[in-house]
């Protein structure tokens, strides 16, 4: 069977940017790469933007909410907004996608175990092919689990062999 592919790119916004993930400059080089890549090969693009409650760091419509200046849709691109986790959760995530044919999705964003995490195993459990960028994706940290331990147990435990496959870079789409 052949796999159409589309690049979900989950979160890459100003507020999550500007709050300094782990490994940021090489994280948007990735993100930037793999959205020229998929540009140049045709793949769609999915941006997923997430909306906080009034008052928190991603109110819509906000500096913060806005997609990262240098990583952001263009007119052919489709936009999802969500205000869970998941990008499926109470969106129109899986109608795009099979409206677009893809069978496999390629994720990147942020944060690793919170919206990637969420997405990859909501896109897993409705049969899509997952492959997850291990350079694509970073965290800020969450209590005593620093960021670098989070991208290296969702990259290399928990993801691999159970929800998706989980590459360095991406050769092709």
């Amino acid at each position: 069977m052949e796999m159409n592919s589309a690049l979900i790119v989950i979160d890459v916004q100003e507020g999550l940017v500007q709050a300094g993930p782990y490994e940021k400059d090489r994280v948007l080089q990735t993100v930037s790469g793999l959205i020229e890549q998929a540009r140049q090969q045709q793949v769609p693009i999915v941006f997923v933007r997430h909306a906080d409650e009034p008052g928190g760091l991603l109110e819509p419509e906000s500096a913060a909410w806005e997609f990262y200046r240098s990583i952001s849709p263009e007119e052919a691109d489709t936009v999802i907004e969500k205000t869970h986790n998941s990008a499926f959760y109470q969106t129109n995530l899986q109608e795009e996608l099979e409206r677009l044919g893809a069978t496999r999705v390629v994720l990147c964003g942020l944060q690793t175990e919170y919206c990637v995490d969420a997405t990859c195993k909501s896109a897993f459990e409705r049969g899509f092919d997952v492959v997850v960028v291990q350079d694509g994706h970073s965290t800020l940290g969450e209590g005593p689990v620093s960021a670098e331990k989070l991208k290296e147990l969702y990259g290399e435990t928990i993801w691999p062999g159970r929800f998706a496959e989980v590459v360095k870079t991406l050769e092709r789409f």
